[in-house]
C-alpha cells in the first residue's frame, strides 16, 4: 500500500496550498503540501521534508492529528 500525507498550514487568515505547473498529471491543480511517504520516515518526517522541498523553508511542526486512511479507487 502506498502511504501518503499532507498538511494543512495555517499563518494568519491564510492557508497555504501549492499549485502545480503545466507539466504533469495534474496541470494547474491546487493541493496541500505533502507527498509519498519514504520507508525509512515518519508522516511527520516526510512533511518537514516535502514543505522544504518544495521551496518554503524549514518549518518546526507543533502538532498533529491522526492520520485517516482514504481508498480511491480512481483518480477525480
Amino acid at each position: 500500500m502506498l502511504e501518503v500525507c499532507c498538511a494543512i498550514i495555517l499563518k494568519d487568515a491564510g492557508i497555504l496550498t501549492v499549485q502545480h505547473g503545466q507539466e504533469g498529471s495534474h496541470p494547474w491543480k491546487w493541493e496541500f503540501p505533502g507527498g509519498k511517504i519514504r520507508s525509512s520516515e515518519t508522516a511527520k518526517q516526510c512533511i518537514v521534508r516535502e514543505t522544504y522541498f518544495t521551496r518554503f523553508g524549514k518549518i518546526r511542526t507543533t502538532a498533529t492529528k491522526t492520520a485517516v486512511q482514504l481508498r480511491m479507487d480512481k483518480t477525480i
